[in-house]
């Protein structure tokens, strides 16, 4: 073990679904210690020192960015806001953990892209994260040693509640998403009476086109994507896109979307999400299909279903994944310390995102859009 944890510095909590998770994660890490959290709203920013044990909190972001003991900056602040916040933060030699997607345009991207480059520092998109997990890893490597076969189809479909600004009163605090797999929370403050808390948060940012990209698809999809392009080592050739306002027709954003995504080497895959499920109600489902065989998992269950080279089994087998999810902290420390090359970077997150726009591009037009590319 490294005598001297790394350190890190939490901007915004505007995501704070992702920045409780990860503190909570590197609160039971040995190398690492989140040293200051930075949010506009200070008391939010207390709520979260305490909760966390971090020592130091502020409202002005470039306290953080410019103070040079710290080596990592974790950015969970809205979409809108990331980009200045990463370009800073390159500029000052920081490596990144960066909320997921990093921008609303590609414009946006690629001047974060840029500024890494130009740095040379490593950038770490959240949404990459999943990749880490040991069920992927594995899926993955089914894939590649050809299990399944040549690739076919795919699904994800995922049916969540509206997100919320911050947590409700109350509430049981979870590691997103909150399926079998991931590390369970613990209850809220409930006698932390300085903390901004309605009786029912609602959707804040989440649901502002000005500062978020979009709805329920890309609230979800960009982790899909993100983990459909690498499972299956391809790029998307084109997307189909649709959104709707099916329960909520006020909102400013989709509910609804669903994609129908057509990869480079043939395969056929839809993303499917939602905000339309009651509170309480999450449910997350996949499968991959290809010519030899096939794998499902549903969140319901809490089972993998797997068909295919998969001896002595014939047929439909069912077993319990491995880990889902991972926050991708011992990865991370990895990564600062050039122990181990990024399972991401900046130009992944790019990438990610150009499908992302390149769906609303589609459900706009009614058309079929290929994504643009950095070729």
């Amino acid at each position: 073990m490294v005598d001297t944890p790394i350190r890190i510095g939490v901007v915004g909590l505007d995501h704070w679904y992702w920045a409780f998770s990860f503190a909570g994660a590197v609160s039971r890490h040995p190398e690492a210690l989140i040293v200051a959290v930075a949010d506009a709203d200070v008391k939010r920013a207390g709520v979260y020192a305490r909760r966390y044990g971090v020592d130091r909190t502020t409202a002005r972001v470039h306290e953080l960015l410019n103070d040079e003991s710290i080596e990592l900056i974790a950015s969970f602040i809205s979409v809108d806001q990331n980009p200045a916040v990463c370009i800073a933060a390159a500029r000052s030699g920081k490596h990144m953990l960066s909320v997921k997607p990093l921008a609303r345009t590609l414009d946006e991207a690629g001047r974060i892209r840029d500024a890494v480059h130009a740095a040379g520092v490593h950038f770490i998109p959240a949404e990459t994260t999943w990749r880490l997990s040991e069920q992927n890893q594995q899926l993955r490597a089914w894939v590649a040693d050809g299990r399944l076969g040549t690739m076919l189809t795919g699904n994800f479909s995922l049916w969540s509640s509206l997100p919320r600004s911050w947590p409700n009163e109350g509430e049981q605090v979870m590691s997103w998403p909150q399926i079998p797999g991931c590390d369970q929370g613990t209850s809220w403050l409930d006698d932390d009476t300085s903390a901004p808390r309605p009786a029912i948060a609602g959707p804040g940012w989440y649901v502002d086109p000005a500062r978020a990209p979009g709805g329920a698809w890309i609230d979800h999809s960009v982790y899909q994507v993100a983990l459909l392009r690498w499972l299956l080592d391809d790029e998307v050739r084109e997307v189909a896109g649709h959104v709707r306002r099916l329960k909520y027709p006020d909102l400013a954003v989709e509910d609804y979307g669903i994609g129908t995504l057509e990869l480079k080497r043939g395969a056929i895959v839809t993303i499917e999400n939602t905000w339309t499920a009651p509170r309480g109600a999450f449910r997350f489902s996949m499968s991959l299909t290809g010519t030899a065989g096939a794998v499902t998992y549903d969140s319901i269950s809490g089972r993998l279903g797997l068909a295919g080279a998969f001896r002595p089994f014939t047929g439909w087998v069912e077993a319990a994944p491995r880990t889902l999810y991972n926050t991708g902290l011992d990865h991370l420390i990895a990564v600062v310390r050039d122990e181990e090359q990024p399972i991401a970077t900046v130009d992944d997150a790019w990438r990610t995102l150009a499908v992302c726009r390149a769906f609303y591009e589609s459900a706009e037009t009614g058309r079929a859009v290929v994504p643009q590319t950095l070729d």
